[in-house]
């Protein structure tokens, strides 16, 4: 019975340690992979590398998709301006609610509402 039980657990073993050769494998076929696309940016390279062989494209990696989102070009933040109605609540004083005419600026992330556009300050 202990016989039976080393044996089990040994090829357990085996086939744990063959899974992790397997995975090492892998990872570092993306990461020669990885390493080839940063030269081919860094260096400007024509695309003579063994990448282009075919290797490389079976283990797609996500150093691609990082790349991708630092290309992205960057743009300002949005900036209108504009006529809009504003709700004003009047329930407390001399009674009823009104939608009033006001002048709205957004720059830089930051809503402004003016009476009028010729006003200098909120």
């Amino acid at each position: 019975e202990k016989a039976t039980m080393s044996s089990s657990s040994s090829l357990a073993v085996k086939a744990a340690e063959s899974d992790l050769r397997k995975r090492i494998e892998n990872l570092e076929i993306e990461l020669r992979s990885a390493r080839e696309q940063l030269a081919r940016v860094t260096e400007g390279g024509d695309g003579n590398t063994e990448a282009d062989d075919g290797k490389g494209a079976q283990h797609p990696t996500s150093f691609s998709r990082r790349q991708e989102v630092h290309n992205i070009p960057t743009r300002p933040p949005p900036q209108k301006r504009g006529y809009l109605f504003r709700w004003n609540d009047r329930s407390i004083g001399f009674g009823g609610t009104k939608w009033e005419l006001r002048f709205i600026q957004l720059e830089h992330g930051r809503l402004s509402y003016y009476r009028l556009h010729t006003d200098s300050a909120p």
